[in-house]
């Protein structure tokens, strides 16, 4: 018998029910446009909230990727795909000090600066942002303006290692936001995640270890949007 539907909903229940992916739900409790008990699990009633924005299903939508294709307005950073160097206009620093740390220890560091930092919330300073934190893990931003093709108004975050690997833009590249869908928030918890894993990775992944610049941390760290506010707690 399955179980009615007063019940609540784990996270993965409640992304199978919504037809999405689990991380669109994490982002979503992040954002405080869903909210979850103090065991973690959602209220049914949520499922019929306008909590996400309309999108097309990523695994029937190929995006338009190609350099010569002249109907997409697709902006890139102005450096090569094949570099991982920081952005001339980027906070991080210029040559980087690597060290090689498990996502543990790294998201520990990123939790003692979270909420200390006061960001620019300028335009231009909060690009910059989001393209050197992608920089720093490995991934390039780019955006793409409103069109009628799929191309929703906003970020798409592709794998620098892939794009070099196949010699440009593709769509095997693509880490997230295939139909340009991204806003500034879901860049930085994609790149966040990339360093620190999911809250949901056990004990391997957790200890995996990872090379990062530690001068980079501030760009992972909260507040990622001028409207995200620290999750009030029980």
């Amino acid at each position: 018998m399955s179980a009615p539907m007063t019940a609540s909903l784990s996270r993965r229940e409640f992304a199978k029910r919504s037809g999405c992916d689990e991380k669109q739900v994490r982002r979503a409790l992040e954002r405080g446009m869903l909210t979850a008990d103090a065991e973690g699990k959602l209220s049914p009633d949520q499922l019929t909230s306008a909590w996400r924005r309309p999108r097309r299903d990523s695994k029937e939508f190929e995006p338009v990727t190609t350099a010569d294709n002249s109907s997409a307005k697709v902006r890139t950073p102005r450096r090569s795909a094949a570099t991982t160097s920081t952005p001339k206009n980027s906070t991080a620093p210029a040559r980087p000090q690597l060290l090689t740390l498990t996502r543990t220890v790294w998201l520990a560091m990123l939790q003692a600066i979270d909420w200390t930092t006061t960001p620019d919330w300028s335009w231009q300073a909060q690009r910059a942002r989001l393209e050197a934190a992608a920089s720093a893990v490995g991934f390039e931003v780019c955006e793409s303006d409103l069109q009628d093709d799929g191309h929703h108004g906003g970020w798409q975050l592709r794998d620098l290692a892939l794009l070099t690997s196949y010699g440009g833009p593709c769509t095997k590249a693509v880490v997230s936001g295939y139909g340009f869908e991204l806003d500034d928030f879901d860049v930085l918890f994609d790149c966040r995640e990339n360093l620190v894993g999911s809250p949901d990775d056990g004990p391997a992944d957790k200890a995996e270890h990872v090379t990062f610049d530690p001068a980079a941390l501030p760009l992972l760290a909260y507040p990622f949007t001028p409207w995200h506010h620290r999750a009030a707690t029980a």
